[in-house]
């Protein structure tokens, strides 16, 4: 209706779920603001100027809050964002038995070149057990958040060899994934998001 309203958000976001919103300027009477809950999130925290908003709010949907508003009141939404391993179905055989990487939003994937020089990208086995650390770096002069944990891999020599018993597994060793979106920007190198475990 041409009333004056400015909102700011700020957030880093997709490596950080935390959102703060302040009211900069709004008429005084009660409206309702939409969050857009992601529907990946496990547990999202809302507070309206440091008191917790009640009702769980739904993943894939948007949580409401209406209040009568004042310029200077703040909006906080925190969207943790552990790390999760991801499967496919079943019937989807060219992913069986192997494992995709996620964090809120994003896909990660490895790159040969973030992986021993000596091994093979397709002999890589993560444990799922593992922990996973985040660690900034800077692909293309920007800065991502990658992931650091560590992999087991497999002899990978199967020169004039079709079958073989299951050979053991190499001692472990220092990977990092990156954001699958970020990969092709280092060069030419192999890339996987299925990981066997």
């Amino acid at each position: 209706n041409g009333t004056p309203l400015e909102i700011e958000q700020r957030s880093n976001y997709p490596w950080d779920g935390r959102v703060h919103i302040t009211i900069k300027e709004i008429q005084k009477k009660e409206y309702s603001i939409f969050l857009r809950i992601p529907g990946w999130a496990t547990k999202v925290d809302i507070s309206v100027n440091g008191k917790q908003c009640e009702g769980p709010p739904e993943p894939g949907s948007y949580f409401e809050i209406k209040r009568s508003w004042n310029s200077g009141d703040e909006i906080m939404m925190n969207i943790p964002m552990p790390v999760q391993l991801m499967e496919a179905n079943p019937k989807v055989e060219e992913t069986k038995n192997q494992i995709a990487v996620k964090r809120g939003p994003l896909v990660y994937c490895v790159e040969s070149k973030d992986i021993p020089h000596d091994m093979d990208i397709n002999q890589l086995s993560l444990d799922r057990d593992e922990f996973f650390h985040t660690e900034k770096i800077q692909i293309e002069n920007r800065e991502i958040l990658s992931l650091k944990t560590n992999a087991y891999g497999k002899d990978d020599n199967w020169d004039h060899i079709l079958y073989r018993p299951i050979s053991p597994t190499k001692n472990r060793f220092s990977i990092r994934l990156i954001p699958y979106y970020a990969w092709g920007n280092r060069g030419n190198s192999e890339m996987s998001v299925w990981l066997s475990h």
